[in-house]
């Protein structure tokens, strides 16, 4: 998938990305998706989308594997921030 995206300074940026989890909060929706500049786990905000391309590539890598990687990666997240509140 192609992102036509606007950053938090609202510069345009293009970006590829494989799709992981869409999830939202009371005023927020966000993708979280494989990002391949990036080669990295990226949160892009839905209202910062200008447009979105459907691309004929599969993604790199099988989306329940994807999932897994981004499930561990948050733990790890979770837990140190726990660790860093004690």
């Amino acid at each position: 998938m192609r992102l036509h995206y606007r950053d938090q300074q609202g510069t345009p940026t293009g970006r590829t990305v494989w799709p992981v989890v869409l999830g939202y909060s009371d005023t927020t929706r966000m993708l979280i998706a494989w990002c391949e500049l990036r080669q990295d786990f990226r949160h892009f905000r839905m209202d910062r989308m200008g447009a979105v391309e459907i691309l004929d590539e599969p993604a790199g890598e099988p989306h329940a594997r994807l999932l897994r990687r981004w499930e561990v990666r948050r733990a790890s997240e979770l837990a140190g921030v726990t660790n860093a509140a004690r």
